[in-house]
């Protein structure tokens, strides 16, 4: 079995387990309310067309639903997402029936090119998903995305912050194994302003368990006018 597909096949088995334990977004409502706010201010009385690239049970898509504005506004926002493992997509249907979702694998977004420009999506969020892809894989997925966004469009991408070389695998007591990827943001930014964005921001935050370190989280924010 490859990377992908054991990765895939774990994060499948512990959807649920998954959801319970970041279903509400708590550990980043900062960086999720930052981008809630970049969709606000661009928000005209079209709707944005947001997508999200490995939903896994619809916790973002969810977040940006119950978003609200210091005016009590929501965002104008139809949702579509998708992820590889069938039992996430299953819960995110379940979570957000208004949005929709679908298997497939964010390393072939080809189809998704609009036909239309009334097709475009204007909004993408990688919420932790580039992490399970390899380096030459990032670089193909940021080419792809690009054509599949509109000229004028946001970008989110979060992923934990590290030299490539000190990728990892996780794997569990039962020997469920997940692989991860680093990259440095330098160079994810780079990838993206290849194809047109420039970064609007970029932050970091510690991700602790019982008060230890055990990677650093990294946000960037990117438009594309």
């Amino acid at each position: 079995m490859d990377k992908v597909n054991e990765t895939v096949s774990t994060f499948n088995k512990m959807a649920q387990k998954y959801q319970d334990k970041y279903m509400d977004c708590d550990l980043y409502s900062d960086s999720l309310d930052k981008l809630c706010g970049l969709i606000f201010e661009k928000q005209t009385l079209h709707r944005s067309t947001i997508l999200e690239v490995g939903c896994g049970p619809g916790n973002v898509s969810q977040y940006l639903l119950n978003w609200r504005s210091t005016d009590n506004e929501k965002l104008n926002i139809d949702i579509a997402g998708f992820d590889l493992a069938p039992a996430m997509i299953k819960l995110a249907k379940q979570n957000n029936p208004q949005c929709h979702y679908h298997v497939r694998d964010m390393r072939d977004l080809n189809d998704l090119c609009p036909q239309s420009s009334a097709d475009t999506f204007n909004i993408a969020i990688c919420a932790f998903c580039i992490p399970y892809l390899e380096q030459f894989e990032l670089t193909q997925f940021i080419t792809d995305l690009a054509n599949v966004l509109a000229a004028n469009s946001l970008l989110f991408i979060s992923f934990m912050e590290d030299d490539y070389q000190n990728s990892v695998t996780q794997e569990s007591a039962v020997g469920d194994r997940v692989h991860i990827h680093y990259f440095q943001s330098e160079d994810v930014i780079k990838l993206c302003q290849a194809q047109g964005f420039e970064l609007v921001e970029k932050h970091t935050k510690d991700y602790l368990v019982d008060d230890v370190k055990q990677a650093t989280d990294c946000f960037i924010y990117l438009r594309r006018e």
